[in-house]
């Protein structure tokens, strides 16, 4: 158990150091950036390394999810994810794990999705000649919404191939609009169809369930342009061929 650890540990910080992009360099490099005329230009620049850091985090837990040697490797926990960035900033910036730690719970001006009753604030204080605070994150916070996209949005279509599949071969499910006035559908289960594949775990246990869970997967692995690489030859000559995974995967959906 303690060499695994060390062996994924030592794994994340060569990762780190592999993925740290020449298109981002130091502040003592040739290629500096202009220096910044304004407070926010200021900010803005300061924060491009957390920014660079996003799709890094990104190819890095789609890499676990590829290549998994084991079942955490499928759904990595935050507290990797931290140790990934932590390694990530110390080869990126050659700083102490303290420091870099540090610059990761800092609050910095980041990018992010305005809600309607900010915007209107913001607008209020323009129009009233003061300067809208600007909304500041945490570099830890901003960077594990990567993470939560990543498996949000891979449970997201895991539920639409097997709600598809359930509906298609066993006749269960609606199909209804995914929202207000779009025209895209989805298969929805009505609750005492929901309660009954839950009892005792029918949803795992049932052939078009089940059958259903494989599917969600090998669309998943498709997605990604690798389900090649988990597929055998059938048990029988010319026959269908096989999806060979670890069983995280399935468990992964099946959550």
């Amino acid at each position: 158990m303690f060499n695994e650890a060390a062996t994924r540990h030592a794994r994340a910080a060569a990762a780190a150091q592999l993925n740290v992009p020449s298109a981002v360099l130091p502040a003592s490099s040739a290629n500096a950036l202009p220096s910044p005329q304004t407070q926010a230009e200021m900010e803005n620049q300061d924060t491009d390394w957390v920014l660079v850091l996003k799709p890094v985090l990104e190819t890095w837990l789609q890499n676990n999810f590829l290549n998994a040697s084991s079942a955490a490797d499928v759904w990595v926990s935050m507290t990797e994810v931290n140790v990934y960035l932590r390694d990530y900033v110390m080869a990126r910036f050659t700083v102490s794990a303290k420091d870099a730690v540090r610059m990761l719970t800092k609050s910095w001006r980041l990018p992010t999705r305005v809600s309607k009753k900010a915007a209107a604030k913001a607008a209020a204080e323009t129009a009233a000649g003061k300067r809208p605070s600007p909304k500041m994150t945490a570099a830890y916070r901003y960077l594990h919404r990567t993470a939560y996209h990543f498996y949000q949005s891979t449970r997201t279509k895991a539920v639409s191939v097997f709600a598809t599949h359930v509906n298609e071969n066993g006749g269960l499910g609606t199909l209804r609009r995914t929202r207000g006035t779009s025209e895209k559908l989805e298969v929805s289960f009505k609750p005492r169809v929901a309660t009954r594949f839950l009892q005792d775990n029918l949803f795992l246990k049932d052939s078009d369930c089940v059958a259903g869970l494989v599917r969600a997967v090998a669309v998943i692995l498709s997605k990604f342009g690798a389900l090649h690489r988990f597929k055998e030859p059938g048990p029988t000559a010319g026959g269908p061929r096989t999806v060979d995974l670890r069983n995280a995967f399935i468990a992964m959906v099946a959550t």
